[in-house]
């Protein structure tokens, strides 16, 4: 007969079985012989116990079965009885725990198994008998003092009262249990002993860092990544989008990618302030765009000559003092933050792809009775000299090209001009004068002066804030002060006339038909370098940032570094000489001009022609203008076209 071993516990404590963990509690319905299929142990016990065991009313004696106290009732359908029986381990595998407990709802934390053959159990007499202590082949447990079965512990460390592992209230437990025994394989109730893997149930949450500060940090950290990753943001959540759909972060994109804002058109065409009929691009901001104004300056793309003024929109300043700040200095004012930088930068980006593929809208200005040899364009007027001795002013913004006024004062053919925002203009004749005129001012008083200096005709002309700077064919160069028109420098160097000038800050690049060009200091009229590179006569350049672009009589364009007088690339593709250069040094976009009919779109950072219009005029070209949207081109023809690439419903005026 094979040895048994019976153990009781007492009405107060829960019936588990198990050579290392527990076994689940043996339901009622299982018992009452219910449709249910009984556990393997189950059966296996009811059948031992049939072959081995006395009935069941049956006491039984301790002299019969040594080691176990005499005097206890032993009943195999007790729910608080169960048996160990010397079998093989498989054959007592405990039931799956698995449809009793959900273990992704707690944490089980289970410590290093022992050896099986230092189990020894002690149990407690029952009925006035000493301590006893029996073992099953080598299963005994001597001394130790422990329960035969584990206890769960509570999560606050109490084993004063049980815990229920397997509650039928499962959506009600949310506290994680700690397990003094062996894990389970959630399936077939197998004991896993793999002391060299350790898992970690517990479930890592990332962090959202940008809710850890405040919006103004979140936006500035933001404005420092790449469009791809603000794409990214906008789908993360509505916080984040929220975070990536900042006016801040899309006006520094705009900036980032080289555009700009023309500050002439914030500026009210009333001396007298209506703030009734001011834009809605002027109303006050809101309060995060108002903090947010103050490290504005500092975001990458930020133009650096518009932190001086930073202060002047999105903040508590009112509309009047903003106002202000554009009529005196409209170059150094910032765009308020309350315009939708977003769809502005979309739009802008637009009309840049446009130009690569897209036709262009064509007009034809009709106004003058010879060749137009110069034309300008700020984005509200064209202004156009020629041959005819006559400049003409044109209106476009928002409307077709209306004529607007003919300035008449020259009494050759008027060869070059330029004005600004204020309604200054001054322009070159063949007549070796320059005049300076207010358009602004009544038509009688129109000319403010006539500058008299140079021996031969006025090729080109340039003026800023201090100064005009005017070229001859005379081979010098006179450098004017703009407020009492006095002669301030008379600049020598070349060997023929000078066709072309470019003026910024106090410097000026000239060049000339002799083939040379060269940089000047005007504040003490000394020559800094030469440029040497072209095969004959230059005919036109441009100077604006760290841009020097020179276009000659030998087909090709070069682009020099101002600072070293090198030549840094050389584009060819015209069949005839480049008469005329435009340049916008944001953008990297440049538009030339050539006698050959033809106008060409470059981008100057990949050296590579864009696009090419050929026969636009019926002659040669002389002079291009190109901002935005328009490029707008003057010819020997007596006609002045205007290419523009915006579609009928895109408004372009507030671009530069």
């Amino acid at each position: 007969m094979q040895q048994l071993a019976l153990m009781l516990t007492s009405d107060s404590d829960q019936a588990r079985t198990g050579r290392k963990l527990t076994s689940r509690r043996i339901n009622q319905s299982d018992r009452e012989g219910s449709d249910r299929s009984p556990s393997k142990l189950t059966r296996l016990f009811r059948g031992v116990s049939e072959s081995l065991v006395p009935p069941v009313s049956q006491p039984i004696r301790a002299n019969d079965h040594p080691g176990v106290a005499a005097g206890l009732d032993y009943d195999l359908d007790s729910r608080r009885n169960a048996g160990l029986f010397d079998v093989s381990p498989e054959d007592l595998r405990p039931p799956s725990v698995a449809e009793s407990f959900t273990t992704s709802r707690f944490t089980i934390v289970f410590p290093p198994s022992p050896p099986p053959d230092s189990l020894h159990y002690q149990f407690d007499g029952i009925q006035g008998v000493p301590h006893h202590s029996f073992s099953l082949d080598s299963l005994t447990r001597s001394g130790s003092g422990k329960r035969f079965l584990p206890r769960f512990k509570s999560p606050l460390g109490t084993t004063s009262r049980p815990t229920r592992l397997f509650s039928r209230k499962r959506k009600q437990r949310a506290a994680s249990l700690e397990l003094d025994g062996e894990p389970l394989d959630g399936e077939e109730g197998e004991l896993i002993d793999d002391e060299a893997c350790f898992m970690d149930q517990s479930i890592s949450k990332g962090m959202d860092i940008l809710r850890m500060f405040p919006d103004e940090i979140s936006i500035y950290i933001l404005s420092f990544v790449d469009m791809s990753a603000i794409l990214s943001c906008l789908r993360v959540s509505r916080h984040w989008q929220y975070l990536a759909d900042d006016n801040l972060i899309w006006r520094a994109f705009f900036y980032r990618a080289g555009f700009n804002i023309d500050a002439n058109a914030l500026r009210p065409t009333s001396t007298s302030l209506n703030p009734q009929a001011l834009p809605m691009l002027l109303t006050p901001s809101s309060p995060l765009s108002s903090s947010l104004s103050r490290i504005a300056s500092y975001l990458p793309g930020y133009p650096s000559s518009l932190r001086a003024s930073v202060t002047s929109f999105g903040t508590s300043q009112s509309v009047e003092s903003s106002l202000q700040v554009i009529r005196q200095e409209p170059a150094l004012a910032p765009a308020p933050l309350n315009l939708d930088w977003k769809s502005m930068y979309k739009a802008r980006l637009h009309i840049e792809q446009l130009m690569v593929v897209a036709p262009p809208q064509i007009a034809k200005l009709a106004g003058h009775a010879d060749a137009v040899y110069c034309v300008e364009y700020d984005g509200d007027k064209i202004v156009t000299g020629s041959r005819d001795r006559t400049i003409c002013v044109w209106t476009i913004r928002n409307s077709h090209p209306k004529l607007k006024m003919t300035l008449t004062g020259h009494q050759a053919s008027v060869l070059c001009l330029q004005f600004d925002h204020t309604g200054t203009m001054v322009s070159g004749s063949s007549d070796w004068t320059v005049i300076v005129w207010d358009m602004n001012a009544d038509p009688a008083n129109r000319v403010v002066d006539v500058l008299r200096e140079h021996k031969g005709g006025v090729l080109d002309i340039k003026m800023d804030p201090k100064r005009i700077v005017s070229c001859s064919k005379d081979t010098h160069i006179c450098i004017w002060d703009r407020t009492t028109r006095r002669l301030l420098q008379k600049l020598s160097g070349h060997d023929g006339p000078v066709n072309a000038i470019g003026l910024q800050d106090d410097r000026v690049v000239s060049v000339s038909g002799d083939g040379k060009m060269i940089m000047w200091d005007i504040v003490n009229g000394r020559r800094i370098r030469t440029f040497e590179g072209h095969e004959r006569g230059v005919a036109c350049v441009v100077y604006k940032d760290d841009w020097l672009i020179s276009g000659s009589n030998d087909k090709r364009i070069k682009i020099w570094d101002p600072k070293t007088g090198e030549c840094l690339s050389t584009l060819s593709g015209h069949e005839h000489l480049v008469r005329s250069l435009s340049f916008n040094p944001g953008t990297k976009r440049l538009v030339s001009t050539s006698y050959d009919r033809s106008i060409r779109i470059w981008d100057v950072s990949s050296r590579k022609c864009l696009r090419e219009f050929l026969n636009v005029h019926d002659s040669h070209i002389f002079d291009v203008v190109f901002r935005v949207s328009k490029i707008i081109s003057a010819s020997h023809d007596k006609g002045v076209v205007i290419m523009d690439f915006a579609p009928h419903d895109l408004d372009t005026s507030l671009f530069a």
